[in-house]
């Protein structure tokens, strides 16, 4: 018997046993028309599971307190066509600003700023008052007049226990405000305040948004604007620092160089005088000296003279103007919470939930237990 002759049978006896094999992975095929029947079979068992959702619902989104956002919207100031209206009065006047860049930040830090702790740290002392008329120090207000809801407060209990059956003090106890370790006060205060103030800015069109989200549509609107003025500050102290630096340096150095260049003139003048009529090679060098000396005080003088006109026009095109686009404005309806799509989310987890329970109960049957035979008793 040749090789193929042997492996031919052989292999078709491996092809009938596999199809006699009978397959364990058969698919199921789910028919959507017959899910559809089922559920509409236990359509009332649904309608009641989503009714108890939509009345959980409701708990929920009542139980939410209101918030109302403030924006304000602001321009700012473009520092490149500033700075080229600036350098052509300069060169008017004989003076040279040179082309580097003034400033030494971009807007796009601005939303890291708002939420910087130095930032953060200034609203403590704010006073406001919400339209009930109570006046509040802002931090007390967030710390001790913001409204949580009811699940807030049953979750934080145990971690309140705790505390208090530990007896631990913080560590920051006291009213200073010490950046590097600050009260817990202010720690809270400073961490529910990050969440409520944002910064955005649009790339398109340059201008950065200021919101502040409060649960008092009075106190959010003069967050929002007290946002907006040291927001400005901040822009200012960052972009013209150095430049202010360079200024009061060269007004230094032009008070020293005025006061040696009238020193060296009231030499000359005081030499002068006395000699007069005096006729001498020695005297004539020393006043020679004394010339030299009172004109090289006068072009040290001079040149710092222009150097602080030079700075001032600098400090000039470095300080960041704002113009406010949208101003704050007293919201009149809430931000949040949206109560309709609350409740519409619920009805349709509910929906969800019952149908999928359905569904996996005729998928997985439960098999009754079997009951015990007595007979063999």
């Amino acid at each position: 018997m040749t090789e193929f002759e042997y492996i031919l049978p052989l292999h078709y006896k491996i092809l009938t046993m596999q199809e006699n094999i009978p397959s364990s992975n058969t698919e199921q095929e789910i028919d959507l028309v017959e899910l559809v029947k089922k559920l509409w079979k236990q359509r009332k068992a649904i309608f009641k599971f989503a009714g108890c959702s939509v009345v959980i619902g409701i708990i929920v989104a009542f139980s939410i307190p209101r918030e109302y956002e403030t924006r304000v919207i602001m321009a700012l100031e473009n520092n490149n066509s500033s700075s080229d209206q600036v350098n052509g009065l300069a060169n008017l006047a004989g003076i040279n600003l040179g082309s580097g860049e003034i400033g030494g930040i971009t807007s796009q830090i601005y939303p890291d700023i708002v939420k910087s702790t130095p930032f953060l740290l200034e609203f403590a002392d704010i006073r406001v008052t919400d339209k009930e008329g109570n006046e509040f120090a802002f931090a007390d207000y967030l710390n001790e007049e913001i409204k949580s809801p009811w699940w807030g407060a049953v979750f934080k209990l145990p971690g309140t226990i705790i505390g208090w059956i530990a007896g631990k003090k913080d560590e920051g106890e006291g009213e200073e405000k010490d950046i590097r370790n600050l009260p817990k006060k202010y720690r809270d205060f400073i961490k529910a305040l990050t969440e409520r103030l944002g910064a955005s800015e649009d790339k398109k069109t340059g201008l950065l948004t200021l919101s502040a989200t409060m649960q008092d549509p009075y106190v959010a609107a003069l967050i929002a604007d007290s946002m907006f003025c040291k927001l400005q500050k901040y822009m200012i102290v960052y972009q013209t620092g150095k430049t202010k630096e360079d200024l009061n340096i060269s007004i230094k150095l032009y008070e020293e160089a005025k006061e040696k260049y009238y020193r060296a003139e009231d030499s000359l003048a005081k030499a002068l005088d006395q000699n007069q009529n005096v006729i001498s090679f020695k005297l004539r060098v020393k006043l020679d000296r004394l010339e030299n000396e009172r004109n090289l005080a006068y072009n040290i003088y001079n040149q710092t003279a222009q150097q602080v006109e030079n700075n001032k026009m600098k400090l000039q095109n470095a300080t960041p103007i704002a113009t406010i686009i949208e101003p704050a404005q007293v919201p009149v309806i809430p931000a949040s919470p949206k109560k309709t799509l609350i409740v519409i989310a619920f009805l349709f987890l509910g929906v969800f939930v019952k149908s999928g329970m359905i569904l996996f109960r005729d998928f997985f049957p439960i098999e009754p237990k079997p009951e015990p035979d007595q007979s063999e008793s």
